[in-house]
């Protein structure tokens, strides 16, 4: 019993030890990859509660599993480049990339 009570006050002691010097994150705060997409071009959205900016449409492409802020594009008005990717123009009139921007997390 006494061996007992020993171990749960050393736990105890060890699991309230002060760690406030260290402070860790499991994710860059401040890197562009941890903050919120701002409705960009090609930004991942939400299409309940759309964040894209105007002149775009929060659009899901269900088949390739992901939502994306695009432009309307057509023969005349082509899709604007995704970094250095060039970005095709699909039958329903949708700017449609082969993956969101990778800079930052979906809203």
């Amino acid at each position: 019993m006494r061996l007992a009570r020993s171990l749960i006050a050393l736990a105890l002691v060890a699991g309230c030890s002060d760690n406030s010097s260290k402070k860790t994150t499991d994710a860059a705060v401040d890197s562009k990859a941890g903050s919120a997409c701002t409705g960009l071009v090609y930004d991942s959205c939400n299409p309940n509660s759309s964040n894209c900016m105007t002149g775009t449409t929060c659009k899901t492409y269900t088949a390739s599993a992901f939502s994306v802020c695009t432009p309307t594009c057509s023969a005349t008005v082509p899709c604007p480049d995704q970094g250095t990717t060039a970005v095709t123009c699909n039958n329903m009139g949708l700017c449609k990339p082969t993956a969101p921007n990778t800079d930052c997390t979906s809203p």
